[in-house]
């Protein structure tokens, strides 16, 4: 049987509160399972209830750092997403 650290814990707590704050941003987290390769989840943008197709590629560590990377998107002025601005 696999053996489970503190630290698989650690990391679904990470995801579970980005999924949270994704949630709350009404944005969408696509999580990837392919483990230690870089990029834990992909969060695309959603603009009025539509899916955007622009994709940013996230690292989760469940420090606080990865969480304002989420808020910062929640507070991005929706006019950029639209015109193909940066984030």
């Amino acid at each position: 049987m696999p053996t489970l650290t503190k630290s698989n814990h650690t990391e679904r707590l990470g995801v579970a509160e980005l999924s949270k704050i994704c949630a709350r941003a009404s944005q969408i987290l696509r999580e990837v399972n392919l483990r230690d390769v870089g990029i834990d989840a992909f969060i695309e943008i959603d603009l009025d209830g539509s899916a955007t197709g622009v994709l940013i590629g996230v690292q989760i560590s469940y420090r606080k750092t990865a969480i304002q990377i989420v808020e910062l998107i929640e507070q991005s002025p929706r006019d950029d997403l639209r015109e193909g601005g940066a984030v």
